[in-house]
């Protein structure tokens, strides 16, 4: 049995990823799931605890907490990614010039750098 399936039989990692699939199908599915544009203002609904009109309630501009929450989701991922991208290519750029340039001198920066 590889490494690989032994690491995704492992019980944390079935339940993280499952929880991962959720978050992203409520965000994907967010405007079938909640009847409240986020940045809709209802200043006269403000500050309503949860009911089942509003489930998470309402904050103090009297938007949805909910309806934010799940549209929110949708940034977060590409947030991540974005950011997982770009610290990726200056990684793969500073590995690339100190083994281009050599030295020790360019080996301990890069190294303190990462």
């Amino acid at each position: 049995m590889s490494e690989a399936w032994r690491f995704a039989r492992h019980r944390g990692v079935g339940s993280g990823g499952l929880i991962v699939l959720a978050v992203l199908f409520a965000a994907a599915a967010a405007p079938w799931l909640t009847g409240y544009a986020p940045m809709r203002l209802d200043v006269a609904q403000r500050l309503l605890p949860p009911s089942a009109q509003h489930l998470f309630g309402t904050d103090e501009f009297g938007r949805d907490v909910y309806s934010l929450v799940l549209f929110g989701g949708r940034i977060s991922p590409l947030a991540g990614g974005v950011t997982m991208r770009l610290t990726s290519v200056g990684g793969v750029v500073i590995g690339l010039a100190a083994a281009s340039i050599g030295g020790s001198i360019c080996s301990s920066c890069a190294s303190r750098m990462a």
